[in-house]
């Protein structure tokens, strides 16, 4: 997911910007749904909003998507949530 996630750039304290995801998997690791966890904090900051923006892109991008899950453990990850922090990307 790392590669297909586009930290924006220029954004005044980037590396605050941690976006958590609620997402929805079907039995082959396709995302189906990716919610923002931190709805209101969306709404209200466009730093934040752009951010998580990009974060549901990378999930739904088709050369990340399907995640390589193991299917027989479906019920442990069929929900799933993925935090995306850009202090890791630097």
């Amino acid at each position: 997911i790392a590669r297909c996630w586009i930290v924006p750039n220029g954004a005044r304290d980037v590396q605050d910007l941690v976006v958590d995801l609620e997402m929805k998997l079907a039995k082959d690791g396709t995302v189906l749904e990716a919610k923002v966890a931190d709805r209101a904090r969306m709404a209200r900051d466009p730093r934040f909003r752009a951010a998580a923006d990009s974060a549901q892109r990378a999930v739904l991008d088709p050369k990340c998507n399907p995640l390589p899950l193991n299917p027989e453990k479906y019920e442990e990850w069929k929900n799933l949530e993925m935090s995306f922090n850009p202090k890791d990307m630097y």
